[in-house]
């Protein structure tokens, strides 16, 4: 069944984004970050159908490879909260009688129609077929989000923000859709009924649904693409992308538990599809300079840790006890000997730990 499903979304890394994960997911292919040494690996997978580069005629063939492409966008782009790519997906038709030749025509009407190659653009192609019992055949379109300079050996300076749609609204906390995502399921479904008169084929794009952002249905969706279940593969990319070093491990453990072990960071890197990958990142986490290995009542060692952070955190928690414990809660002092009390364990804590906010005096002022 042929649907207008179709969506626009940005790879940024101020959302965990890598340009090299994103190349090597999308084309189930393997690439190292130049940056971070980090293996991009998801050869396992072997739905990937179709794989181009396409380029403007004077850049350099080097860019086909897409290990030296995204390489260089990771390298281009230097913010932290850089966007790095536009992607596209496209829920391609699945009737027998439209061949894989005529999905690629789909495919590239819609390049085309978008003039990124004109415009200097370059686009990673990507063709995904359903797995067994499926039906959801979908294209990836990596688009960059810098025109090629005129030598075709690297990026321009500015990003091609006259080729962006514009997004009109007042400062609000409601999210405003640009012109391009709300016609863009439209364009899809025009192209592709566009192609079926072409060949002479009755095959229509279903217009029920109307806005391929919205939920459709749950038997429809099981047989086109669940939203659902491509939110949460997006949501998994984006936390594989995220974990790109030993300290990133490490804080995902410890924004759930105070003490861990090895199994612990095991288990937060299990989403990692390279074992090598996934046993380096263990490894660097315990290695942080921050991590403490805890001795059992006998001085032996354990295989349970914490970190700095949250032993002083924990010895902050003591000492406030210990005023309780010993009634030096100031309360108890009352008038002007309480205020000057207060005064002066703000002042130590302050001097103990340069990391005291404005918020965190306030509380202690409170407590005490």
């Amino acid at each position: 069944m042929a649907i207008q499903f179709a969506r626009v979304q940005r790879v940024s890394r101020s959302t965990g984004g890598n340009a090299c994960c994103k190349g090597a997911y999308n084309s189930r292919t393997k690439i190292k970050d130049e940056k971070t040494n980090i293996v991009y690996n998801f050869t396992s997978r072997k739905d990937n159908v179709y794989h181009e580069v396409l380029l403007p005629e004077y850049v350099h063939q080097k860019f086909k490879n897409i290990s030296e492409l995204m390489n260089t966008i990771e390298r281009t782009e230097r913010k932290c909260n850089s966007q790095l790519l536009k992607e596209y997906v496209l829920a391609l038709p699945d009737e027998e009688n439209i061949s894989l030749e005529l999905k690629k025509e789909m495919v590239y009407e819609f390049i085309r129609e978008n003039n990124w190659i004109e415009n200097g653009l370059g686009v990673q192609v990507d063709i995904h077929k359903p797995h067994d019992g499926e039906k959801n055949w979908h294209a990836h379109l990596l688009v960059t989000i810098r025109r090629f300079l005129d030598t075709g050996l690297c990026f321009e300076s500015k990003k091609a923000r006259d080729l962006e749609p514009q997004v009109r609204g007042g400062r609000t906390n409601t999210y405003v859709k640009s012109n391009e995502e709300v016609n863009l399921g439209k364009l899809w479904s025009q192209i592709q009924n566009r192609i079926f008169e072409k060949y002479g084929l009755e095959n229509r794009v279903d217009s029920i649904g109307i806005n391929p952002q919205e939920h459709i249905g749950p038997v429809r969706m099981r047989s086109v693409m669940n939203g659902a279940v491509v939110r949460n593969e997006e949501r998994r990319i984006v936390e594989i992308e995220h974990l790109n070093n030993g300290a990133a491990v490490l804080d995902k453990v410890i924004r759930h538990m105070s003490v861990f072990s090895s199994s612990d960071l095991k288990q937060a890197v299990k989403c990692i599809p390279d074992k090598e990958t996934r046993e380096r990142l263990v490894e660097e986490a315990l290695a942080g300079k921050s991590v403490i290995n805890l001795f059992d009542s006998e001085g032996r060692k354990t295989n349970l840790y914490t970190t700095t952070g949250i032993r002083a955190e924990e010895e902050k928690i003591m000492r406030l006890a210990g005023y309780v414990l010993l009634e030096k809660n100031v309360v108890l002092l009352g008038g002007s000997k309480a205020a000057g009390r207060v005064n002066q364990l703000i002042a130590d804590e302050k001097t103990s730990n340069s990391r005291f906010s404005d918020e965190q005096e306030k509380a202690l002022s409170e407590l005490l």
